[in-house]
């Protein structure tokens, strides 16, 4: 009765608005990492605000959750559709504006991706802040809700740090929120912000008014291997005081060797852990490069200062997802740490950790500029969470977080209390009545569900769509 209520008043706002086509939803119902697999009753692709508005209006009406979804690149089943659920998809809310070049900014709708924006931009020598391995399927909606980071954190900060407007379509009060490229507006708290990192549990992002940044005429790409992770990460605390840094990354060794194998490349140099640093300035590098390269005392080092050779170099650092993915369905944890405590907790990964799981393969890399660490395990069953409830209880235990960039999803929700108080779960859980009241949007991501239900029911570990 629900559904059918619901499916009339979508025909009502546009006949190609919903599908219920099971070839169309059903690949869409399974988390990128491969581990998870939901079920949704149909999806609805809304072209405009006005549609967005009216679909999720129509939801609150009808009592049918919605599961919203951008590129369905969440490694936490944050995209997954959990229960009886609708996929909202903002696939069809692609527009990009022209570049405002007296505030440097750009507006784009929620389901432009990141390329696209970047294209955009590129004409007027611009981009975006944060840039991401998946900019060519991450999308800006869903780069708001999880307060998207990647690897210029360390210099433009993570996403929430480029919002100068954004439009939210909330079950509550509707569509709120202004476009207009305001660097200042002190008038109450920035709803922005707060929608930032919120993974779609608030309101459902129509547009976003983004900060841009100029794209700088030098840039120089380093490489540089260590022989422990000790010493790369005393290199990386020289390298951070440059203020030319814009990215500063790590990989192991068995990480480069998966990816030497995957590219069929040999490894550029030998080593037990490297560093990928990224300078940019607007004025000559490489005197300084050289100077910063020598003081962090690498084993080795290779430079690359045109297109081509950057790429080549940046290759090494992003092939590692895909190259992780031939190996198997990977757990995925995204830990953040003090960055004066990212040696202790490397080592009890390759440690002590690694050898309890002896049918573990274990591939870290990150951000190590912003204390990020990437930990990925290949060898677990889909469903077997104990490995990563032991990771991510280690990484709380030393003051980090369990989600640095990924968010909390279904996975993680049932951990939440391993880094919030009681009391700031009952603030978050308050500020999610305020806006969605009935709980139509994502249930069970970020919070734990109602009534004790675990966060992962109803969704099938390790099942292909």
């Amino acid at each position: 009765m629900a559904l059918a209520r619901f499916i009339r008043s979508c025909e009502e706002i546009s006949p190609r608005l919903l599908t219920l086509d099971p070839d169309i939803v059903a690949p869409l119902c399974t988390d990128w990492t491969r581990r998870v697999t939901g079920h949704a009753l149909g999806l609805a692709r809304p072209s405009n605000e006005a549609e967005l508005a009216a679909v999720v209006e129509a939801a609150v009406e009808a009592e049918i959750h919605l599961q919203l979804q951008g590129g369905n690149t969440s490694l936490v089943a944050g995209a997954t559709p959990w229960g009886d659920s609708v996929l909202l998809s903002s696939a069809r809310l692609r527009e990009v504006g022209d570049p405002d070049l007296t505030s440097l900014s750009i507006t784009a709708e929620a389901g432009a991706t990141a390329a696209e924006v970047n294209a955009a931009l590129a004409p007027h020598r611009l981009k975006l802040g944060v840039d991401l391995a998946s900019r060519e399927s991450a999308t800006i909606g869903g780069m708001v809700a999880t307060n998207a980071g990647g690897i210029h954190v360390v210099r433009y900060g993570p996403m929430r740090s480029q919002l100068l407007g954004l439009r939210l379509v909330t079950p509550a009060q509707g569509a709120i929120g202004r476009l207009s490229p305001l660097y200042k507006d002190n008038t109450g708290p920035d709803l922005a912000a707060i929608a930032a990192g919120s993974e779609g549990t608030l309101g459902a992002v129509a547009a976003a008014a983004l900060k841009a940044v100029p794209i700088l005429e030098e840039s120089v790409v380093a490489l540089l291997s260590f022989g422990s992770f000790s010493a790369a990460a005393e290199g990386a605390r020289r390298i951070r005081r440059s203020p030319a840094v814009s990215a500063l990354e790590f990989m192991t060794h068995a990480g480069m060797d998966l990816v030497s194998r995957h590219l069929g490349r040999e490894l550029p140099l030998a080593g037990a852990v490297y560093l990928l640093a990224e300078f940019e300035s607007a004025f000559p590098l490489l005197d300084h490069v050289v100077e910063v390269v020598e003081d962090s005392v690498p084993s080795t080092s290779a430079l690359a200062f045109d297109a081509r050779g950057r790429a080549e170099l940046w290759r090494w650092r992003e092939a590692h997802t895909e190259a992780i993915a031939t190996a198997g369905i990977a757990h995925k944890m995204d830990v953040a740490l003090p960055i004066a405590s990212l040696e202790e907790f490397v080592s009890w990964v390759e440690g002590p950790f690694a050898a309890e799981n002896p049918e573990l393969d274990v591939y870290l890399f990150g951000h190590l500029g912003d204390g990020n660490v990437h930990v990925n395990l290949v060898g677990a069953e889909p469903d077997d969470l104990s490995p990563d409830e032991a990771v991510l209880a280690k990484a709380a235990s030393m003051g980090g977080s369990i989600s640095a960039e990924h968010g909390i999803g279904r996975l993680k929700a049932p951990l939440v209390h391993l880094v919030r108080t009681q009391a700031e779960i009952d603030a978050i859980a308050a500020l999610k009545a305020a806006f969605d009241p009935d709980g139509i949007l994502n249930p069970g991501v970020l919070l734990p569900t109602p009534k004790g239900r675990h966060a992962t029911e109803n969704l099938a570990p390790g099942r292909l769509a």
